[in-house]
């Protein structure tokens, strides 16, 4: 698991960059209630992401105006070689034996 990034891997975070990656900008809100967050889980989240540079964020003018959300270019490439490590973990042992999604049988051994 060492080819996985710790902000990434967060369940929480992994589902923001998800959705980001699929959108590349949104609303706070609107992600919020995407992923399952409340506004403060969402901030928090957020601010880690940011600090590492993932994403920003903006405000348009005027007091309450929303707040949108944006992936930035390193977000994408970081993203993307995440997916891919963790792609390459999923499938490192993969026989096409196991069938779809299961684990492989002992021949019905038990």
């Amino acid at each position: 698991m060492d080819d996985l990034d710790a902000a990434l891997h967060s369940p929480p975070r992994l589902k923001i960059m998800s959705y980001l990656f699929a959108v590349a900008q949104s609303d706070f809100a609107v992600v919020a209630q995407t992923v399952g967050l409340s506004a403060p889980e969402l901030s928090k989240h957020l601010k880690v992401l940011r600090e590492r540079g993932l994403v920003r964020s903006s405000v348009r003018s005027g007091r309450g105006a929303p707040v949108t959300v944006f992936l930035t270019k390193q977000g994408e490439r970081e993203f993307r070689a995440y997916r891919k490590a963790l792609s390459q973990i999923v499938f490192q042992h993969d026989t096409g034996d196991a069938g779809a999604g299961g684990p492989a049988t002992d021949g019905g051994a038990g």
